[in-house]
């Protein structure tokens, strides 16, 4: 991070420009950016007498708003877009602002020290220049235009519209001010904080920022049976894999159906097959998307694709308290699918709707994953694997835990390797900060950080020696559902969702007392609501036996195996939906055609 810079800094102004401020720098937040905080910090240290800062917010994520709220004195926040990272934030932006010289910046990097200097600096000395490029104009992360330059191709409207293929701003538009007459000028790249860098066999989601959150869909004016299904298809993240994993049990379930994917959301995106060539034609909504996105997506969709039809709604949640948010999203529902029976009685508590317990699908893994330990970035000694996404709350998911009873257990050179993959490092600084804090003095254990594809997740799950999850509390838990898939011995806290599929006779299910959450997450959890706090002292214990005992190991993973093949097959996901909508079908009558 660069320093605040003196109230006194004397930038150059380009001739001709008289108006204060005289730059105007303008910076969108949106879902899609994964480092709004450290480029928002950059940003508002940069606001002095020549410099005012212009903020979109583009449906910033709750902590960027109080980031927002904490920089009131040097940032100004113009309009809210819901657009999700389209061209019209540049077009607000440009709109709202009062400088002659506009600098469109990126959240998706920290900028380097001095970037604002480079792209100002050198309007002083050429009045025919009318923008400078950071990184060449293909994908420059930040782009400084003149004002009458912009003015002289349509000015901010001729933002709207315009494809920008990943770069802050259109290249169209840089290409339109060559032919009216303006030169334009590359300086240095905007480059990003190094990061580990995958194999490159693993394909890379991409974060698709010109997209709406929501695109129309052509709606079927008479429903007939079948199934059509909403959510987050395409996003690389907890509950897209979820949804992911419902709709192939639902194409195994012999059902008719389509699929529709919604993208207001933060997760980078997978390509993803759809089904049902893109018409909403069914009689049935099977809407994949928790209370606080189903609202939002409410509104962008608008009633007709409710007209008519039965909706269902997937959640998922992680305590036996509810929150607000979700009695405000009953009445969108008609019912409840939820993946264990821990959210069954948490839903069940509130509402007189039907609530419905259909197993979430474990994919039948057999053998070895088809990658090696040194593809995976896997070590080769015995490794103990835990996964968890800051996003969802890394005191959650208690990774700090899982490092703490790992050095309680194991000394530095007694061979076993921890390693803790994680997701969306970038969201969370302080608690990055903090687990590398708490590991930077082990040599034995790992960090990586970034996205992979479901698959290979699963594949780092199935070659690891055994998985670790001492989580607070868990709607269902996947990835150690995974882990018995693949045979894998697990250690979990024995509390919560994950007690659908693990037993004592299955896997090593470590004590908890039940506390209060803490104040720090109150804005996610209700207040006064309770989670496990597990016993480290056990974990560690169970780490030394899965070591120790090799034997006991094995047949525990073998029992795993066989026990989450019996109870949460694709199979026997697809029984349940096909029984719950031939009962619903039976219940109601034929659809009626739609006002």
């Amino acid at each position: 991070m660069t320093a605040a810079p003196s109230r006194s800094r004397n930038l150059e102004r380009p001739r001709g420009l008289r108006s204060t401020p005289s730059v105007s720098l303008l910076l969108t937040v949106g879902l899609g950016d994964d480092r709004h905080p450290e480029a928002l910090e950059w940003a508002a240290a940069q606001a002095s007498d020549e410099v005012e800062v212009v903020v979109v917010d583009d449906g910033a994520p709750d902590g960027v708003r109080k980031a927002l709220a904490a920089s009131a004195d040097r940032v100004r926040v113009v309009h809210r877009v819901y657009t999700f990272g389209s061209d019209a934030a540049a077009a607000v932006a440009a709109q709202a602002a009062r400088g002659q010289l506009l600098v469109f910046l990126t959240a998706r990097a920290t900028p380097p020290h001095g970037l604002l200097d480079e792209l100002t600096a050198p309007f002083a000395d050429d009045p025919g220049l009318g923008a400078v490029t950071a990184g060449g104009r293909a994908q420059a992360l930040a782009v400084a235009l003149r004002r009458n330059a912009l003015d002289s191709v349509g000015g901010p409207a001729a933002l709207v519209g315009a494809d920008n293929g990943g770069a802050v701003l259109p290249p169209a538009i840089l290409a339109e001010l060559a032919r009216a007459g303006w030169r334009e000028q590359a300086v240095a790249p905007l480059v990003a904080p190094p990061h580990r860098s995958w194999p490159r066999s693993w394909d890379a989601p991409r974060h698709d920022f010109g997209r709406l959150a929501w695109e129309p869909v052509p709606v079927a004016a008479t429903p007939k049976r079948g199934v059509n299904v909403v959510g987050l298809l395409e996003a690389a993240c907890g509950i897209g894999d979820a949804e992911r994993r419902y709709t192939e049990a639902l194409a195994k379930s012999g059902l008719a159906y389509g699929t529709f994917a919604y993208h207001g959301h933060g997760s980078p995106e997978h390509a993803y097959e759809h089904h049902g060539g893109g018409r909403f034609a069914h009689d049935t909504n099977l809407v994949v998307l928790n209370p606080e996105t189903l609202r939002t997506f409410a509104v962008l969709a608008g009633s007709e694709l409710w007209r008519g039809r039965y909706t269902i709604g997937v959640w998922f949640w992680e305590l036996e308290a509810l929150a607000d948010r979700h009695l405000e999203a009953l009445p969108l529902v008609n019912e409840l699918w939820v993946s264990s029976a821990f959210l069954e009685e948490a839903f069940t508590a509130v509402t007189d709707k039907p609530v419905r317990r259909i197993p979430l699908p474990v994919r039948r893994r057999e053998g070895l994953p088809a990658h090696e330990r040194a593809e995976l970035g896997l070590p080769e000694e015995f490794t103990f694997l835990t996964i968890f996404d800051f996003g969802s709350l890394a005191v959650r998911k208690n990774g700090l835990g899982v490092v703490e009873a790992f050095c309680r257990a194991f000394t530095e050179d007694e061979g076993p390797v921890l390693v803790l993959k994680t997701l969306n490092a970038a969201l969370d600084p302080a608690g990055r900060a903090e687990l590398e804090r708490c590991t930077g003095h082990r040599r034995d254990i790992v960090l990586l950080d970034g996205y992979v594809s479901d698959e290979t997740i699963s594949e780092m799950i199935g070659r690891a020696d055994c998985f670790v999850s001492l989580h607070r509390s868990e709607g269902f838990g996947l990835t150690p559902a995974e882990a018995m898939a693949w045979g894998r011995p697990v250690i979990a806290t024995g509390y919560s969702g994950n007690l659908d599929f693990m037993t004592e006779e299955n896997s090593l299910l470590i004590p908890y007392t039940m506390v209060e959450v803490p104040r720090e997450v109150w804005a996610v959890y209700p207040e006064h609501g309770r989670w496990a706090e597990p016993d480290l002292d056990a974990a560690a214990a169970a780490m030394r036996s899965v070591v120790a005992e090799p034997e006991m190991a094995a047949a525990l993973g073998r029992c795993a195996r066989r026990d989450i093949r019996r109870t949460h097959s694709v199979e026997r996901s697809a029984r349940a939906i096909s029984a719950r909508y031939q009962e619903l079908a039976a219940r109601r009558p034929a659809a009626r055609k739609v006002a």
